[in-house]
């Protein structure tokens, strides 16, 4: 019963304020099928490059400012292609 930490649940964790190792520390949870939960939401939805921080389901847990996201957002919508 293993959490393994990849790049997307790292930044997931990193933003949602959550420690890796009291993750780890659980065993009332799926660690395997959590970790593979972070990954795919790290993938579709919280990725690094393009967050889609208007479509995330735990937005005001994020440790990401409204800020950022809107400075994101409007970056965004003026690219070209």
């Amino acid at each position: 019963n293993t959490f393994a930490v990849d790049t997307h649940v790292s930044r997931i964790t990193t933003r949602l304020g959550v420690s890796v190792q009291a993750i780890r520390g659980r065993t009332d949870l799926d660690l395997p099928g959590l970790s593979s939960g972070f990954v795919e939401f790290g993938k579709t939805i919280c990725s690094h490059h393009a967050p889609a921080c208007n479509h995330c389901p735990v937005a005001d847990m994020c440790g990401r400012t409204p800020q950022e996201s809107y400075q994101w957002e409007c970056s965004r919508s003026t690219r070209k292609g």
